[in-house]
């Protein structure tokens, strides 16, 4: 129990840096407020400085631009997971919560036979989670581009979408019996045509 207490500290660092915006001059504020780049490029030290760097003294093998890559690759993931539908939300923070508990069983396990199968299990799930994010990001991209160009009449833009925070307008929105396979095949075409502007 008392080895979890490194744990709460950097808990309630992550939760204390939410108000520390009011200690700096208005500058600073005004970009932590209203440019997401910035927000981004915090998001994506956050998880240098707590995720990537402590897991690192481990495996020494990685180099800096290797940590940069990943801190990255863990803020992308995370922005995908942040632009899901509330189904899909659960679901994926459900198998996350899974495959932490097996790599818990795999690092706690004694039994060689125990070991491999909850490896096999985590590598199954992982993929199966990947899979489940980038669809229910696809998803979620469908449902915003019919709310705005249907209901709202705005043109759906991805600086917009990607650049700002979520407005919540909830998934009871009357969306005329769409479903979520409908949303999923939007967001796909809307993908595409990202692709194609490039």
């Amino acid at each position: 129990m008392i080895e979890n207490l490194q744990y709460l500290w950097i808990i309630w660092l992550i939760v204390a840096g939410n108000y520390l915006g009011e200690l700096t001059t208005c500058s600073v504020r005004e970009l932590l407020t209203h440019n997401i780049f910035f927000k981004y490029i915090i998001g994506i030290l956050t998880c240098y400085f707590f995720i990537v760097l402590p897991d690192s003294k481990y495996d020494t093998s990685r180099d800096v631009i290797s940590q940069i890559k990943k801190s990255i690759e863990i803020f992308t993931l995370f922005i995908l997971l942040t632009r899901q539908t509330k189904i899909m939300s659960i679901l994926n923070v459900g198998l996350i919560m899974s495959i932490h508990v097996l790599k818990k069983l795999i690092e706690n396990s004694n039994i060689k036979e125990d070991i491999e199968k909850n490896k096999r299990r985590r590598d199954i799930l992982q993929k199966i989670t990947l899979a489940t994010i980038i669809i229910g990001f696809l998803g979620y991209v469908g449902k915003v581009y019919y709310e705005y160009e249907v209901f709202k009449k705005i043109p759906f833009r991805w600086s917009k979408f990607l650049g700002s925070v979520s407005t919540c307008t909830g998934d009871n929105v009357n969306m005329n019996n769409i479903t979520f396979f409908e949303f999923f095949i939007m967001g796909i075409k809307q993908v595409l045509l990202f692709y194609k502007k490039i």
